[in-house]
């Protein structure tokens, strides 16, 4: 009977809530939980080194070269990787290619005057081909500039820690004081939503938080709130799928991307303070990610950040969170990097078996906090096909220090096969989507119960949780106030 009702619900809660944004909608495999355990212990005590990278004179020495069999990009793993990683001065060699070992690449690549630009997928920037793995056994030759032999902080490993599972569910520590009240961010607070359209496009709409005032804005996808109180959005009213800025009211409309289309279709806008826009647009060369770029507000400076996915800007502009999933094994953790390339840092870890996975991230706009979803993962399934919802482990809605740190659990959602809790018509059993009030002290999150599925409410110390918006979904930067 619970499996039933599950099914019906959560399907329910799949079609009102946007499909882009839902971490729960994304066909996904269990965590390998014993595999992580094992590979985080034989990261514990060495990680905390930094990334040094060889110098370009000793590169060409006999000792310095590397011969690797095979070409190698993000998301495979095997010795020769770890090889790569002991010749790039990574440490600790884990043997697989993720973000960090994709910089290194990139870093080293620059140095030889390989290649300067670009992706894995568009001109070989961070993947090992023919050409850098020629030049990696000094078999090939290449000009090298300068290089330092100490790397930046970009490629240091933060310390592993596999904390106990009461610290993924206690309270902050030091309570932050909320003055907003939920009256307040009820009465003077403007969501953005979409509905279907017929237009081919989405329909976005702009409703008070009461549910009062429910007004057509135009047809898109995706939309946020900026900075200056505008919208940003993706649309193809002019053919191909590029990234708009209207007035909160649907005027003036602008095209504001010009992308082509190896970087078309792009996904997630958001904007910040100094016009910076960050989206997702194009496969990573592991299959897995997608491509995260920024770009001027005006169209201008397009760049390639980072490889994963679900990327949330600083409202400073100055550094993004981002997920980046690992396919063997398998999980999504959160990484944050400054928007000038510098700075990479892995921000959550598996430590707990309930909350092995994090996705869907959102800094608040104080840029103290970062909010995100916590828990399992889906499994992987067929294609057309959807996890049993009574399936479902632990799926809440948890936050870190911008810098990282223990998770702290704000929602209480149980998963539909514990039967230690009853699952009555009002208690969920997800939460996801995590966004941040303005003033940076309630998350705004989607919600699947029993019964229903919406956007709820929940101040930044877990308290006065309370129901929005049914039958909608949050989008990446859904609410501003208002008078």
């Amino acid at each position: 009977m619970v499996k039933k009702i599950g099914l019906s619900i959560f399907g329910l809660a799949l079609l009102v809530a946007p499909a882009y944004v839902f971490a729960d909608q994304i066909a996904d495999l269990q965590a390998q939980v014993q595999a992580l355990m094992a590979q985080i212990m034989a990261l514990q005590g060495n990680a905390g080194s930094s990334y040094s990278a060889p110098s370009p004179a000793s590169s060409t020495n006999a000792g310095q070269c590397v011969p690797l069999p095979r070409n190698l990009q993000v998301g495979m793993s095997g010795g020769d990787v770890t090889e790569l990683q002991q010749f790039l001065n990574i440490s600790p060699a884990t043997g697989y290619f993720g973000p960090i070992t994709l910089r290194a690449v990139q870093q080293w690549q620059s140095s030889h005057s390989l290649v300067f630009s670009g992706t894995p997928l568009t001109t070989g920037y961070g993947s090992v081909g023919p050409k850098t793995r020629a030049v990696m056994s000094c078999a090939g030759s290449a000009s090298q500039g300068n290089t330092s032999s100490t790397a930046p902080s970009l490629y240091t490993l933060p310390t592993v820690n596999v904390p106990s599972p009461s610290t993924y569910t206690q309270a902050p520590t030091t309570p932050t004081t909320v003055s907003t009240t939920a009256d307040y961010v009820k009465s003077h607070g403007l969501l953005l939503i979409t509905e279907p359209s017929s237009s081919g496009d989405e329909s976005i709409y702009t409703i008070r938080t009461d549910g009062s005032e429910k007004t057509f804005i135009a047809t898109g996808r995706m939309p946020s709130w900026t900075p200056d109180g505008k919208i940003i959005f993706v649309s193809d009213r002019n053919g191909a799928r590029q990234i708009w800025i209207m007035d909160a009211d649907g005027s003036n409309a602008r095209e504001i991307s010009h992308l082509p289309p190896a970087t078309s279709s792009p996904t997630l806008p958001q904007m910040a303070k100094n016009g910076l826009i960050v989206y997702e647009s194009a496969p990573c060369a592991d299959g897995n990610n997608e491509n995260i770029w920024i770009m001027n507000s005006d169209g201008t400076r397009v760049k390639q950040l980072a490889c994963g996915m679900q990327p949330s800007i600083a409202l400073s502009g100055s550094w993004i969170s981002y997920t980046f999933e690992t396919e063997n094994p398998y999980h999504r953790e959160i990484y944050r990097i400054n928007t000038d390339g510098t700075g990479e840092k892995q921000l959550t870890f598996l430590g707990d078996t309930n909350y092995p996975d994090a996705n869907a991230s959102s800094i608040s706009p104080n840029e103290k906090w970062i909010a995100f979803f916590s828990g399992k993962e889906a499994a992987k399934v067929a294609a057309g096909s959807a996890q049993d919802p009574s399936t479902f482990g632990y799926r809440n809605v948890a936050i870190i220090p911008a810098d990282g740190g223990a998770r702290v659990t704000l929602t209480h959602c149980w998963p539909l096969s514990d039967t230690e809790h009853s699952h009555g018509p009002d208690d969920c059993f997800v939460a996801d989507d995590p966004a941040w009030s303005p003033d940076s002290q309630w998350i705004l999150h989607n919600t699947a119960f029993v019964s229903t599925g919406g956007i709820l409410m929940i101040d930044i110390n877990g308290n006065n949780e309370q129901k929005i918006l049914l039958g909608h979904g949050t989008v990446r930067v859904p609410l501003k106030y208002v008078n």
